[in-house]
């Protein structure tokens, strides 16, 4: 299982300029999940936190139930 929860980032010293911003997910085993939104809505930002190429500025990023990275 994959779950965001709270999942903030941020990539400036600015209190309000986050790419994502209290985003939550729980994708199960076997589902099948999509992320849809403008450009520049976070969806390459989400994508690479579950594998720790981005750490989260606030929340978590769980795999399995352990902290991703």
């Amino acid at each position: 299982m994959i779950q965001l929860i709270n999942f903030s980032k941020s990539y400036s010293s600015k209190k309000d300029a986050f790419a994502v911003d209290d985003f939550s997910l729980e994708c199960k085993e076997g589902e099948i999940t999509g992320l849809l939104g403008l450009n520049g809505a976070g969806k390459t930002t989400i994508l690479k936190a579950i594998p720790a190429r981005h750490f989260a500025s606030r929340g978590s990023v769980l795999i399995e139930g352990k902290e991703a990275g």
